[in-house]
């Protein structure tokens, strides 16, 4: 018959038990509030976030990307609910992601919920891997630069209204820098009797003055 414990081993026993207690108490405590921080980091964040299966499916999006593509998103194929394409993208960067498990970025046009089409910076990188190492769920993080996008064009088409006005003038206009001749247009040259690229360097208060 195995001997029974004495008290001084199960009070040493009862100590263990509680100390193991305590500590998987402070560890549980610290998980939930790194988790709880790391919901407060992700809710913060304005950029379209979701996570993809390899069968593109989607399995978490954040409150930026349910705001305009839907809030029924976990479930549905990526290329569905963001281009309303029946089957994956291409190019795709969740799909490049998958294949060589390396980050990828894109620019790209997709469609809102609302039918409003907007221009992303998407960039797709690897969020969990399976034992061999191969992606098993990829994160995609994109930006809306719509307005940056029709910022740009409008300066480009502003920029080649003002060539075209500055190209076929009639009047001889350059610009200096530092007394010195950077721009001129051909009536300019004209005028003085210079080829354009002649004028390039020279000192302007030479020909005006």
């Amino acid at each position: 018959m195995a001997d029974r414990p004495t008290c001084e081993e199960l009070e040493r026993r009862v100590k263990e038990l509680e100390k193991e207690a305590v500590e998987r108490k402070t560890v549980e405590e610290a998980l939930r509030e790194s988790e709880e921080k790391l919901a407060v980091i992700v809710a913060s964040v304005t950029d379209h976030m979701s996570m993809m299966d390899e069968q593109h499916n989607i399995v978490w999006a954040n409150d930026a990307a349910k705001e305009s593509f839907g809030p029924d998103l976990v479930g549905n194929k990526c290329y569905s609910v963001y281009h309303k394409y029946q089957e994956p993208c291409d190019p795709c960067v969740v799909r490049n992601c998958f294949e060589d498990g390396n980050a990828c970025e894109r620019e790209r046009e997709v469609i809102g919920a609302d039918g409003r089409r907007m221009i992303f910076w998407s960039m797709a990188n690897v969020a969990a891997r399976r034992r061999n190492g191969r992606p098993k769920l990829v994160l995609e993080i994109s930006r809306d630069i719509t307005e940056r996008k029709i910022a740009e064009e409008a300066l480009r088409e502003s920029e080649e209204k003002y060539s075209t006005l500055v190209e076929q003038s009639l009047t001889g206009i350059y610009i200096d820098q530092d007394e010195k001749i950077v721009f001129a247009n051909d009536r300019f040259a004209e005028i003085y009797g210079y080829a354009r690229e002649e004028l390039i360097g020279i000192k302007s208060w030479k020909l005006v003055h």
